[in-house]
């Protein structure tokens, strides 16, 4: 009889199918689109008036506005000459701007709610599938009260074996602080400044070999929108779908 190691509170493992993102064709990255040059003009003419701008401030008026006028206009006119380019969403066909076909970013598609990734050999972006992982927690999707989790690691997708805590603080109501502040008052305490947060966790599934392959961010201070990021992207695909979410910029 073979040994479970698994905790007692994680139920049996199951993964979804395996889907047929791979079959999907990458579209190409179109660096002469008309979008893409207009960004590339504008680029060049802020940056044009920035540095002539930081000229005539250098001699009519402040040295430090001069230098940070030039910076932004360097910064405006090399940006000018980046090949960004637009690329059609592999699932939805939805323009996606912006997009370096020399660097390996990331793109969520606002039309179906994928991510898609940068092909750099094929100067192509494709969509990304369960074997794709980002070094930090990236891949993002909104947290929602009772979701339900996937039973595969938050960091490489293999199966989990354990549950790694993550917590966040929110601002507490301003009637709780009050009251906290208050009582604390009363008794001649001093006043912490945790008294004005509320801390939280969750319980992420992950693989013995990982420990850091998601967090949660706060869109506000009360905490009112929260959004789980992940590292592997087969877990915030299969969180999604069994939700009924889309993936969301946190």
């Amino acid at each position: 009889m073979s040994h479970d190691p698994r905790p007692p509170d994680l139920p049996p493992l199951e993964r979804e199918p395996p889907g047929d993102d791979a079959a999907v064709p990458a579209s190409a990255i179109d660096t002469e689109a008309e979008g893409s040059r207009d960004v590339r003009n504008l680029f060049l003419g802020v940056g044009l008036f920035c540095l002539l701008l930081a000229v005539a401030l250098f001699y009519l008026w402040n040295g430090c506005a001069a230098i940070l006028a030039g910076l932004l206009g360097l910064f405006l006119f090399v940006g000018s000459f980046f090949k960004f380019g637009e690329a059609k969403c592999p699932s939805c066909q939805n323009t996606i701007s912006s997009v370096d076909p020399s660097l390996p970013g990331l793109h969520l598609c606002h039309g179906c709610g994928r991510y898609c990734v940068v092909d750099i050999e094929k100067k192509a972006l494709r969509l990304c599938g369960d074997d794709d992982v980002h070094p930090t927690p990236r891949f993002s999707a909104p947290l929602k009260e009772g979701v339900t989790l996937p039973l595969v690691c938050a960091a490489c997708c293999k199966p989990a074996t354990r549950l790694v805590h993550v917590s966040w603080s929110v601002k507490r109501d301003d009637l709780n602080a009050l009251f906290t502040i208050g009582a604390s008052l009363a008794l001649g305490a001093a006043v912490p400044i945790t008294s004005f947060r509320k801390s939280h966790s969750l319980q992420i599934p992950h693989c013995d070999a990982h420990q850091d392959g998601a967090s949660v961010k706060k869109k506000d201070k009360e905490g009112k929108e929260l959004f789980l990021l992940t590292r592997a992207h087969g877990f915030c695909q299969q969180y999604c779908e069994s939700n009924g979410l889309h993936a969301a910029e946190a």
